[in-house]
């Protein structure tokens, strides 16, 4: 397969894209008109570009939060024996309602691998 060489600006409008910004944000940043923009939005490779750059970020900022998850945690705790019952209270809240989007996050995952196992069986058995 022939790759298409990459464009001028490419690679800072990849990052912006990805990293949330507008068409016009993105464009002045890759100093690049936001027509040209919108004409590489439509190329299918540039869209998975982007998307494996988000991604990217998405990892490091997810990396960057479990490492700290323990302090967070230990913080928690801490703030759930505190003498004022409105700081308790946001507490408990707080743990509470990470639990139950943790919760749906696990069921949600075992639901998928059932899935995937499911599809994959059908593939084997009509070969």
């Amino acid at each position: 397969m022939s790759q298409k060489p990459r464009r001028k600006g490419d690679a800072l409008l990849v990052e912006s894209l990805a990293g949330g910004h507008t068409v016009a944000q993105a464009a002045r940043q890759a100093g690049v008109s936001a027509r040209t923009v919108f004409r590489r939005l439509e190329n299918p490779e540039f869209q998975e570009r982007v998307r494996k750059a988000r991604a990217r970020m998405f990892d490091s900022a997810t990396g960057a939060l479990a490492s700290i998850m323990r302090k967070s945690v230990a913080a928690l705790r801490e703030l759930l024996g505190n003498p004022s019952a409105s700081i308790r209270l946001s507490a408990a809240r707080c743990v509470l309602e990470a639990a139950q989007r943790l919760r749906e996050s696990v069921e949600l995952e075992q639901r998928l691998a059932e899935v995937e196992s499911a599809v994959k069986g059908q593939r084997h058995e009509s070969e």
